[in-house]
C-alpha cells in the first residue's frame, strides 16, 4: 500500500496505477475536536481576522490581471463550450462543501462524473453537466497543497479521469467559488489551482476562471455569477467593477443564477447577506430588467429551499462531502430586505406529495426528524472524539489535584470560574452573549462531576497508597484515573450539553453536528437550462465504506473505483419559469398600478 506522501506525488497519468489497497491511505472524515487541529484553526482564525483585511489577495490578483474590458467579456463567453442535449438544453452541476473525507467526496464526485445518471422519478437519464460549479470550501479542514490533492483533486480525477490529456477537444468546465476554508492560507492554493492563465485539468474537467469570482454565459439569455465574499464577507472594488462591466453587457431581460459561499438569507444582519445584496443590486442597477431566477449557496451542509413572492428561489446546497449539518432549526419564514422591495418573507418550500391529503414535508434534507435524531449521537461523544475527551480528562486531573491539595471554598469557586471561562469564551465566539450564558450549565455540570470524581478517587486511593498527597504516587495514580474515567464522564457531559444547547437554545449547531461525524446524507444539484430552469436535487443516503470500493477493470471506463450507489431525488424537480420571476422594475410598476385611485 502506498503512503500519503507517495500518493500525492503521483502524476495524473499514473492515477490508474492506484490500487484498492492504496485507498486505505486516503484521509477519513476530519476530527474537528482534535485538540491539535483546534489549535491550528484558532491560530488561522486569529491571523485571518487580524491581517486578512489588510492583505486582501483579491486586490493583488486583480492588479496583476490588468486585462482590457473586451478580454473579460471574451472569458465570460463560454457558450460554444456548452454542449446541448437533443432538446437544445444546457446542463450544469452544482456541488459545495466537498474535500472532507475521501469516501463521501468521492461518492458524490463519481455520481457527478457519470455520462448519464439514472435517478428514480426521472423519465430519462440525466446527462452530465457541461460545466461543474463548486460552491465554496473545496477542501477541509485547512487549505494546503496536500489537502487539495488528497481530499479534492484525487477524488474528482478518479471519478471522471481524462482518457487522453494530449487530445485537443472540448471538455466540461469547472468554476469554483472560494469559501472561508479556502481562504485560510490567503487563497494561495485556490488561485494556483482554479485561476491560472492556462486551463488546469481536474480529471476531465478544465478550469476557466482567472479570478476568485467569475461570470459566464450559458445561453444568450442565461448567465451565472459566482461572487467571492472572502473572510471579511465584503466585495472588493475590482470585483464590483468586474460585475458592473458584465451587467452592462448582458442583454435586456437576461436571466441570472447567483452563486455565493454563504446563505446570507438565514440572517439578513450578516455581512455575507449585505455582500450578496450588493451583487444583486449591481445586476438590478444595470436597468435591463435582469431577473435573478435563483440563488445558490453552500457553507451550511444540508439542503434547504426557500421561496419568495417574486419568484426567485433561495437554495442552500452544501452536501458535497463535509460533515452533516442540522435542519431541525430551519425557520418556516425568513424576513429579509431585498433590493428596493423593502422587507419580504422567504418561506421554506414544501415537497410535493403524490398522496391526496397527505401532509407536505418541508423542502429540506435530511428531514427535520432525522436531523433531530442525529443530535443524540452526541451521547457517544467520548468515543467519537476520544482525543478531546482525553484532553478534558487531563484538565480534570490538574484541577482535581488542586482540590486535593487545597479543599477550600476559594479553590472550589476558582475551578468553577476557570471551567466557565473556558467553555464560555468558546461559546461567546460562536454565539455571542447568549452562548456564554448558556455555557454556565455546561460548566456547572462539569464542575459537579469534577468534585465528585475527586472525592471518590481520593477515598479509593487512600486504601491503596500509604503516603498522602502531595506525592508522586498520588499524582500518577490520580492522573490515570482522572484522564481515563474523568475524560469519559467529562466527554459525555459535553456531548449531552451540545445536544441540549442545540435543540433547546439553538446554539452550537456546527459543533453538535461536526462532533458526530455522520458519513451519510450527501447531495448535489443538477440543473437543466432551456427556456426555463429545472433543478434536480440528487441525494445519496448511504456512503459506501472504504472497503466496498472496487477497482474498475473495464477498459477506458470511469470512475476508477466503483461501489453500489443509489441516488434519489430529494424532492420533485424544481421548475422555475423565468416569466414568473419579477424584476424590481416590474414589481415597482405593479405597485404603482395598485396605488391608482
Amino acid at each position: 500500500m502506498r503512503t500519503q506522501k507517495e500518493l500525492r506525488e503521483l502524476r495524473p497519468e499514473d492515477y490508474h496505477l492506484i490500487t484498492q489497497e492504496d485507498l486505505g491511505a486516503y484521509p477519513h472524515m476530519v476530527r474537528w475536536f482534535n485538540p491539535r487541529l483546534l489549535t491550528k484553526l484558532l491560530l488561522q482564525v486569529i491571523v485571518s481576522k487580524l491581517f486578512g483585511q489588510y492583505a486582501d489577495r483579491r486586490l493583488i490578483h486583480a492588479a496583476l490581471d490588468n486585462a482590457p474590458d473586451k478580454e473579460f467579456l471574451d472569458r465570460a463567453d463560454v457558450v460554444s463550450n456548452m454542449g446541448e442535449d437533443d432538446e437544445g438544453a444546457i446542463w450544469i452541476d452544482f456541488v459545495s462543501d466537498l474535500g472532507d473525507g475521501f469516501d463521501a467526496t468521492y461518492a458524490i464526485a463519481s455520481l457527478i462524473g457519470r455520462d448519464r445518471l439514472e435517478v428514480p422519478g426521472c423519465a430519462t437519464p440525466l446527462p452530465r453537466g457541461s460545466a461543474l460549479i463548486m460552491g465554496g470550501d473545496e477542501v477541509y479542514p485547512l487549505a494546503s497543497r496536500w489537502n487539495y490533492i488528497l481530499r479534492m483533486r484525487h477524488p474528482y480525477s478518479f471519478a471522471y479521469p481524462d482518457p487522453d490529456p494530449n487530445q485537443k477537444k472540448k471538455r466540461p468546465l469547472v468554476f469554483a467559488v472560494s469559501g472561508n476554508h479556502d481562504w485560510y492560507d490567503g487563497l494561495d492554493v485556490f488561485l494556483a489551482l482554479f485561476c491560472r492563465t492556462k486551463a488546469t485539468p481536474l480529471g476531465n474537467w478544465r478550469t476557466s476562471q482567472r479570478r476568485s469570482y467569475f461570470a459566464f454565459q450559458v445561453r444568450p439569455d442565461w448567465w451565472i455569477w459566482g461572487i467571492d465574499i472572502a473572510l471579511t464577507e465584503n466585495m472588493d472594488q475590482p470585483q464590483a467593477d468586474y460585475f458592473h462591466l458584465i451587467a452592462e453587457k448582458m442583454p435586456d431581460h437576461a436571466r441570472l443564477i447567483l452563486c455565493t459561499a454563504a446563505p446570507g438569507w438565514y440572517d439578513e444582519k450578516a455581512e455575507s447577506y449585505r455582500c450578496l445584496g450588493y451583487a444583486a443590486w449591481i445586476a438590478e442597477n444595470a436597468k435591463k430588467d435582469i431577473k435573478i431566477v435563483c440563488l445558490l449557496s453552500g457553507d451550511t451542509h444540508h439542503y434547504a429551499r426557500y421561496t419568495s413572492t417574486f419568484g426567485t428561489q433561495f437554495i442552500t446546497s452544501g452536501g458535497g462531502g463535509a460533515y452533516l449539518s442540522g435542519t431541525h432549526d430551519l425557520k418556516k419564514e425568513l424576513p429579509v430586505t431585498w433590493l428596493r422591495q423593502g422587507q419580504v418573507h422567504l418561506k421554506l418550500g414544501s415537497k410535493t406529495s403524490a398522496q391526496p391529503g397527505a401532509a407536505l414535508e418541508d423542502a429540506c434534507y435530511p428531514s427535520k426528524c432525522t436531523s433531530y435524531r442525529n443530535l443524540w449521537r452526541n451521547l457517544q461523544f467520548s468515543f467519537l472524539n476520544w482525543d478531546f475527551s482525553l484532553f478534558l480528562g487531563f484538565v480534570f486531573w490538574l484541577m482535581g489535584y488542586a482540590l486535593l491539595l487545597r479543599p477550600e471554598l476559594d479553590t472550589l469557586i476558582l475551578t468553577f470560574l476557570i471551567l466557565w471561562a473556558g467553555f464560555g469564551a468558546y461559546n461567546y465566539y460562536h454565539d455571542g452573549l447568549k452562548g456564554a450564558v448558556v455555557a454556565v450549565f455546561n460548566a456547572g455540570a462539569q464542575w459537579y462531576a469534577l468534585t465528585k470524581l475527586t472525592e471518590w478517587f481520593a477515598q479509593f486511593n487512600a486504601g491503596i497508597l500509604s503516603d498522602l498527597p502531595p506525592s508522586w504516587g498520588w499524582f500518577g495514580l490520580f492522573g490515570v484515573e482522572m484522564v481515563s474515567a474523568g475524560g469519559l464522564v467529562s466527554g459525555t457531559i459535553f456531548g449531552l450539553y451540545l445536544a441540549l444547547s442545540c435543540s433547546v437554545f439553538g446554539i452550537n449547531n456546527n459543533d453538535a453536528f461536526s462532533a458526530i461525524r455522520r458519513n451519510s446524507h450527501r447531495h448535489f444539484l443538477r440543473m437543466r437550462i432551456a427556456g426555463d430552469l429545472t433543478i434536480y436535487p440528487i441525494k445519496l443516503d448511504r456512503i459506501p465504506r472504504r472497503k466496498e470500493w472496487r477497482k474498475n477493470t473495464a477498459p477506458n471506463a470511469h470512475p476508477l473505483f466503483t461501489a453500489e450507489l443509489t441516488p434519489e431525488l430529494i424532492e420533485d424537480p424544481i421548475v422555475i419559469d423565468p416569466q414568473t420571476v419579477k424584476s424590481v422594475r416590474e414589481i415597482e410598476s405593479e405597485s404603482a398600478t395598485y396605488r391608482l385611485p
